[in-house]
C-alpha cells in the first residue's frame, strides 16, 4: 500500500513531536545526572534544533522507501522478480540454478 506525502509527512510529524516531548524529558532529567547545567530554554533550543534535523532525516527516508517499494527494486515483489531483478534472467540465481526447480539448468 503507497502512502501519500502528506501522510507521509504526518506519520512523521506525529513520531517526531514524540520524540521531542522524550528528549526534553530526558535533558532535564540526564543532563544534572552528568554534571550538565542548562535553563530550560536552553533545553526547549537544543531539542528544537534535533526535532527538526529529525523530522527531515525521517521524512527523506520513508519517501526513499516508498520509491523504492513502487519501483520493483530488490528486496520487493515476489522470490523469482528478485531473481530477475539481480540475475537479468527469470528464473535464475546468480549460481544458475532454476529457482522453479531447484535444479542447476540444463540438469
Amino acid at each position: 500500500m503507497s502512502q501519500t506525502r502528506t501522510m507521509s509527512f504526518m506519520e512523521t510529524a506525529t513520531s517526531v513531536a514524540a520524540g521531542f516531548l522524550l528528549s526534553l524529558g530526558m535533558q532535564v532529567v540526564l543532563f544534572p545526572a552528568v554534571g550538565l547545567q542548562s535553563t530550560l530554554t536552553q533545553n526547549l533550543k537544543l531539542a528544537l534544533g534535533f526535532t527538526v534535523l529529525c523530522l527531515a532525516r525521517s521524512y527523506w527516508v520513508r519517501r526513499v522507501f516508498e520509491h523504492l517499494g513502487r519501483t520493483g527494486t530488490p528486496g520487493s515483489g515476489s522470490i523469482s522478480g528478485k531473481i530477475n531483478a539481480l540475475t537479468g534472467r527469470p528464473g535464475m540465481c546468480t549460481h544458475g540454478h532454476d529457482s522453479n526447480r531447484g535444479a542447476k539448468a540444463g540438469e
